[in-house]
C-alpha cells in the first residue's frame, strides 16, 4: 500500500487528519515526551496538549513557523492547520491546498 493509499484510507476511517492528528503522529514516529516535542517546538506543553487535542488552532502563518521549526513539510503542517480550523467551526470539508506557482 502507498503512502498516498494508506492516508486516503485513514481519512476514511476517522476523518481528515487534523494539526492534532499529525502532531501527536510525529511525536509517535519520534518518540518524543511531551515535553521533548513542545521544547522541539518552542511552545509550552499546555499550548502542545491543545493543539494535539484539536482544542485550539493556529493561524497558517504559525503553521509554517511550527514546520520550520520542527524541519517537517510546511504543506502538511498548513494544511492540517486549516483542516482543525474548519472542524472547530463544524464546516464538513476536507481542506486541500497546494503551492502556487511563481510568477
Amino acid at each position: 500500500m502507498t503512502t498516498r493509499a494508506a492516508r486516503e484510507f485513514v481519512e476514511e476511517e476517522i476523518g481528515p487528519r487534523t494539526l492534532g492528528r499529525l502532531l501527536r503522529g510525529y511525536r509517535s514516529s519520534l518518540k518524543l515526551s511531551h515535553a521533548e516535542l513542545a521544547k522541539r517546538l518552542g511552545i509550552s506543553q499546555a499550548r502542545l496538549s491543545d493543539l494535539e487535542g484539536d482544542r485550539k488552532a493556529i493561524s497558517p502563518g504559525a503553521a509554517k513557523r511550527l514546520a520550520e521549526r520542527a524541519g517537517w513539510p510546511e504543506k502538511d503542517v498548513i494544511q492540517a492547520a486549516m483542516q482543525t480550523k474548519f472542524a472547530l467551526s463544524g464546516i464538513p470539508y476536507k481542506v486541500t491546498i497546494r503551492k502556487l506557482r511563481a510568477a
